[in-house]
């Protein structure tokens, strides 16, 4: 935050580092935005996008996608200072970012396709597993080893949907909690504890959800591994605002009931671990929120005994 300079080269240098690099690199051109604004920020703006495109023409769209999907919820915040909105904005350009790689370079995926097949073929244990179900089923090895290569192509492409809307969420997070450190300690914590969807987010939520379903799936895509199943492949990432606004829930209660931090960590390892059997009660948590307000109605309680 010393210049447009500086961030212009912190940008630069950590999106060019491997892994984490353009987190930290989306991060800091998020809180240009939080702090100086829109207007500023096209001053780093281009030197941002620089290593992107250089990731993206070797094949790897995931930092672009994250970049514009941060960048584009970092100004909604600044402009609206509604950590859910800003939220919402994130998982959808995600969303649409993952489209986009799949309509104009869907050769990205070959090298994972291509890892998952041959460790299939070459899995001693998956063979004996298909041997059984040959045995039960009118059908051979090889039919059996190609459904399992399809299922997994669909895994993966649904996890590169879903993992790249999520951290385009924790990136803006860290960016907001960068700019809470710098300029009011604090701010973050008390912001995220209130973090909360209305009815109106739910509604797009469960709209964009139902769209993708029934309209994606219609697509022509010959030959494609997503042949009718791409809306059901983008479909779970339109929940991941209600997952982090129930995680938000848990924070808040924690805080409001003066519990230890050994709380959290127990939530967080049970989430861990049960990961499929506790994602639809943090839906219906979060849906719940909504209606009755948790954290409104523990303060009163709390405050009347």
């Amino acid at each position: 935050m010393a210049g447009p300079r500086q961030a212009s080269i912190f940008c630069v240098v950590m999106g060019f580092l491997p892994i984490f690099g353009p987190w930290f690199s989306s991060a800091a051109l998020a809180l240009v935005v939080l702090r100086l604004g829109m207007n500023q920020s096209f001053k780093v703006l281009p030197w941002a996008i620089l290593p992107a495109i250089a990731w993206l023409s070797i094949d790897s769209p995931g930092f672009m996608g994250l970049l514009l999907s941060v960048y584009m919820a970092a100004i909604v915040l600044e402009q609206s200072r509604s950590l859910s909105l800003a939220m919402l904005v994130a998982v959808v350009v995600s969303a649409m970012s993952f489209l986009l790689v799949l309509g104009l370079i869907p050769e990205s995926f070959d090298p994972v396709d291509e890892m998952m097949a041959k460790a299939i073929d070459e899995s001693p244990g998956i063979e004996k597993l298909l041997e059984k179900e040959v045995s039960k089923e009118e059908t051979d090895v090889h039919a059996l080893k190609e459904q399992m290569k399809h299922s997994a192509s669909l895994l993966a492409r649904m996890s590169f949907a879903w993992m790249g809307a999520l951290t385009a969420c924790l990136v803006l997070f860290l960016a907001r909690w960068w700019q809470s450190l710098l300029y009011k300690p604090g701010a973050f914590q008390r912001e995220f504890h209130a973090l909360r969807l209305n009815w109106n987010q739910v509604l797009v939520l469960v709209v964009l959800m139902a769209l993708s379903i029934q309209a994606l799936n219609q697509l022509d895509m010959s030959g494609s591994v997503l042949e009718g199943t791409l809306g059901l492949v983008l479909a779970p990432v339109f929940i991941i605002p209600m997952l982090l606004a129930c995680i938000a829930l848990v924070h808040g209660l924690v805080a409001i009931a003066g519990g230890s931090v050994h709380w959290l960590f127990v939530f967080y390892i049970s989430v861990l671990l049960l990961f499929n059997f506790l994602y639809i009660l943090m839906v219906v948590m979060a849906l719940l929120d909504v209606v009755f307000d948790f954290r409104a109605r523990f303060k009163r309680q709390k405050s009347q005994t």
